[in-house]
């Protein structure tokens, strides 16, 4: 049987988005029939890692030349069709190494801000009519295939487009660490709703199962439920009333679904144009700040609430479109020529 490696990594830090898209081209993969192995390095147990094919090189600290060394003696006596990289510390060194070495790599990128030697590059990102195609002209070979754009986004497969009624808000602040630092902020925004009444709802509070906290909080006008599972979201996004939280790769499912969204750049490398960004239907994109002002921020969620209906019909008119054969187009790609 041939075989797909597949190096990406996550932990408190980074969170869980570069396994998670990973984890759904892996599904179409195996059903393709290839054995598809993930190496990964870190001492974290999770349940993300149950019944896949693993390597793991533990929690060391990091080093392009020993990580593409420890990788190749890894794979070197395996039947390797395809290297995928989803790992932002790999490097064009790392990648070289494996292309001199007679490996296809395909590469799964968002930053265009380092050099590429690959065979396939994708990018799903959005950057505006005019620059979408150019990103990384300067940045891999003339030969390598570009898979641009949010017809390539990888999103999960089991999402439905219903109608829901009831008003559940989404708050997460991606599958990390962050939700540490915007702790003081969500608690004021959970209390600040609480304060106008609103019938029937419920907070459904995201957060890393590689964090703790307790399962539910009582106010007198909403319920907090607690969710430690942060790989199993698409039956809390599909019934989302609004969603409050990270621009991270969730963002591309609440889309998909015309969900209003109230978007904070957690990360410097999640900065967006915003211009480019309400292309694709995101209007309230707060960007990357060191600090937000608690009450401002609440404001702006309480007259969305009460402009909803309008806000809803302004997502619905938005210049480009997502859907879910994203993961489909990809692997058709990697896949045609091995």
């Amino acid at each position: 049987m041939k075989e797909i490696i597949i190096r990406t990594n996550f932990n408190k830090k980074i969170g869980l988005g570069h396994f998670f898209r990973c984890l759904y081209l892996q599904k179409l993969l195996t059903k393709k029939n290839f054995l598809v192995t993930f190496i990964i390095d870190n001492n974290i147990a999770t349940r993300l890692t149950k019944n896949l094919n693993i390597i793991n090189f533990g929690n060391k600290k990091f080093n392009s030349f020993k990580d593409a060394k420890n990788t190749y003696e890894a794979i070197k006596n395996k039947n390797i069709s395809l290297i995928i990289i989803d790992d932002y510390r790999i490097d064009y060194k790392w990648e070289s190494f494996f292309k001199k070495k007679g490996f296809k790599l395909a590469v799964i990128d968002d930053l265009a801000n380092r050099k590429h030697s690959c065979d396939y590059l994708i990018d799903s990102g959005w950057y505006g009519f005019d620059k979408n195609n150019l990103r990384y002209n300067k940045l891999v070979g003339k030969k390598t295939i570009k898979l641009l754009g949010p017809k390539y986004k990888i999103i999960n497969p089991k999402l439905k487009k219903i109608k829901t009624t009831k008003k559940i808000f989404f708050i997460y602040f991606g599958g990390g660490s962050y939700f540490l630092k915007y702790r003081k902020l969500i608690f004021y925004l959970i209390e600040e709703l609480n304060k106008i009444k609103l019938k029937s709802v419920k907070v459904n509070l995201v957060i890393s199962d590689l964090l703790k906290l307790k399962k539910s909080f009582s106010y007198k006008n909403i319920k907090v439920k607690v969710i430690n599972n942060s790989y199993n979201l698409y039956n809390i996004i599909n019934n989302t009333y609004l969603y409050i939280g990270a621009n991270s790769s969730i963002v591309n499912e609440l889309s998909y679904l015309n969900i209003p969204r109230i978007l904070i750049s957690v990360n410097k490398n999640q900065n967006i144009d915003i211009s480019h960004y309400q292309e694709l239907g995101n209007y309230f994109y707060i960007g990357y700040k060191k600090k937000i002002n608690h009450k401002l921020f609440s404001d702006l969620v309480i007259t969305i609430i009460k402009n909803y209906k309008r806000v809803k019909d302004l997502h619905k008119r938005k210049k480009i479109n997502i859907d879910k054969n994203g993961s489909g187009r990809i692997v058709k790609k990697l896949i045609e020529n091995l």
